[in-house]
């Protein structure tokens, strides 16, 4: 299962095929070096795991979704530099929660 762990994991569903999805990879690739004690990325290739995709409704790539076993936030599209800004908040955010 996807989602079935306490840690903050990034789900990137993506497609080689996809554009926007090539250019956000490498952003997703830093913030996972970033915090990298607290952070773990998963990607998931939406050609390959029709599956995977299909149980989350994935119906746009990109869709990235943060979790901890429940979904805290969802971004899609292809506004990189607003994605990766919004990632940063939410992971400091949920570091600093009490």
């Amino acid at each position: 299962m996807v989602m079935a762990t306490e840690t903050l994991t990034l789900i990137d569903f993506y497609s080689l095929a996809c554009a926007p999805c090539k250019l956000l990879m490498p952003v997703l690739d830093k913030i996972e070096t970033d915090y990298k004690n607290v952070l773990q990325l998963r990607k998931i290739d939406v050609c390959k795991d029709i599956a995977t995709a299909s149980k989350y409704m994935i119906i746009s790539i990109p869709t990235i979704i943060l979790t901890n076993g429940s979904i805290l936030a969802v971004w899609r599209g292809s506004n990189v530099r607003q994605i990766e800004q919004d990632i940063r908040r939410r992971v400091v955010r949920y570091l600093v929660a009490p």
